[in-house]
């Protein structure tokens, strides 16, 4: 009699045991040193030297102080994405784009998919965004603060299943609180406060002048706090070529535009 049976490759599983197997913690501490192997105890010094050691689910837990930013140099996988977050209780400041950025931006992850952003304080970008993602896919950032950058708090642009929660960003000089640009779709905009930006507090754009269908589908923006946007113009929530999206639940007053 003849059975059947169900026949998995030792390739396929010795593959899937290196990824968990490799998946680290490691530390960055403004007293640390990139030399050191980034554990608690001997913690690397700068985001750029972590961002261009980690791989797919490891986990960067950023000890309180002033840093610069970094560009990321790899991306996460589905169910193990890349993870940089302040320590517990800690108070992180990124104040200046990394010795390796290239867009103007404080936090770069370009091109890398898989990424978490927790925690930050993202301050001071000189030319645009505190945190910069694009064509990157499944990025999220949560309870990160961002103030006083040169265009956006928070930019995207050709991001698919982006989402933003429980993020302040405030004091955009030019333009807005969150920008989710050119055809990003499945983005999840919520449970954040954006005030006394330039233009918009937050801005779904899909711009189809810039390639891709130039629309921006099944989106949800709710239960955010939006106030005291728009003294160029702009509206507390701005909606261009945007399709088959929720926008409900929030807290609207005293924008300019």
């Amino acid at each position: 009699m003849h059975k059947s049976c169900f026949f998995v490759p030792l390739s396929l599983i010795l593959f899937c045991f290196s990824i968990q197997l490799h998946a680290a913690t490691f530390y960055v501490s403004v007293d640390g040193s990139d030399a050191a192997p980034g554990t608690a105890t001997s913690p690397w010094m700068s985001l750029q030297h972590a961002a261009d050691q980690v791989t797919a689910g490891d986990r960067v837990i950023i000890k309180a102080g002033t840093y610069s930013g970094f560009r990321a140099a790899s991306g996460g996988v589905q169910g193990q994405p890349i993870t940089f977050t302040a320590d517990a209780g800690a108070a992180v400041l990124i104040n200046a784009p990394g010795t390796g950025n290239l867009k103007g931006s404080n936090i770069e992850i370009e091109s890398y998919d898989w990424w978490v952003l927790n925690g930050l304080e993202v301050a001071n970008a000189p030319e645009r965004a505190g945190i910069d993602i694009r064509v990157a896919n499944h990025v999220t950032v949560t309870s990160c603060f961002c103030r006083d950058n040169r265009k956006w708090g928070i930019f995207t642009a050709f991001a698919d299943n982006f989402t933003a929660e429980f993020n302040v960003c405030t004091g955009s000089v030019e333009e807005h609180g969150i920008y989710h640009s050119n055809s990003g779709d499945n983005a999840v905009i919520r449970y954040n406060t954006c005030h006394h930006n330039n233009a918009c507090g937050i801005q779904i754009n899909a711009d189809p002048s810039m390639g891709g269908d130039g629309i921006s589908s099944n989106c949800v923006i709710s239960h955010n706090i939006l106030y005291e946007n728009g003294t160029i113009g702009g509206a507390a929530i701005n909606l261009a070529s945007v399709r088959d999206s929720v926008i409900a639940a929030n807290l609207i007053y005293t924008n300019y535009a």
